[in-house]
Order: structure tokens, then sequence, then C-alpha cells
């Protein structure tokens, strides 16, 4: 594993897709200050939940969002939590439609990745 800190892991990510998928709306699911705080270095670990929004809002396949996740300091358990499980799943298809992964998530009454408006 390199010695790139989550965030500059993250900026490179983030740079790379972008170059690969100029419209890529990574601020769909993640606010500008979000991603700040990792690229300033003050979120040095993240959470489960804020990393598979990541995942999703970058597309990122099932080995990179592995390598952020360890990165962070976890584990991608697909078979641990229905969180897990559900948006894992949908990565390693290369599924990345929001609501539809949304929508799974609230069946399983599992905190959805679109920021909540109310």
């Amino acid at each position: 594993m390199s010695t790139q800190t989550l965030g500059e892991y993250i900026e490179a990510l983030k740079n790379q897709k972008l170059k690969e998928n100029p419209d890529l709306k990574t601020n769909l699911l993640l606010s500008k200050s979000y991603w700040s705080q990792f690229r300033k270095g003050k979120n040095k670990h993240g959470s489960k939940h804020g990393l598979l929004r990541i995942a999703v809002a970058l597309r990122l396949d099932l080995r990179e969002t592995e390598l952020l996740f360890r990165k962070a300091g976890f584990s991608l358990v697909l078979d641990g939590s229905p969180l897990e499980a559900v948006v894992g799943y949908y990565i390693s298809q290369e599924k990345y439609d929001v609501f539809e992964i949304d929508a799974q998530l609230m069946r399983y009454n599992q905190p959805t990745l679109m920021p909540s408006l109310s």
C-alpha cells in the first residue's frame, strides 16, 4: 500500500475520475466542504457511510472501494451490515444510480446516500 494519506488518495481518485468522466457530479452526494476536509487533512478517517458515498460519487470499482476503506482503517464487509451489503452489491455490479441504491437502503431501514433535505 502506498504512503498516501486518505486525503491524498481521495484527491488523486477524484482527479483521475473527473479526467475520465468530466460530467461526474461529485457534489451530488458530498458537499464541497466535506471534500475539503479530506484535502486539508482535517478528516483523517471518515466514516463507513461517508466512504461509501465517496465510492458511489466517484464510481469506484470494488477494488478501489476496498483500498479506500483500508486507507481509512476500515474493511469493507459485504456480508456485514445491510448498508455495506447493499452499496457493495451495487458497486460490484458497477451500478451507481443513487436513487436505486437509496430505494434499496430504505427497504432495509438504512441511512440513504443522498443527504436529507429536511
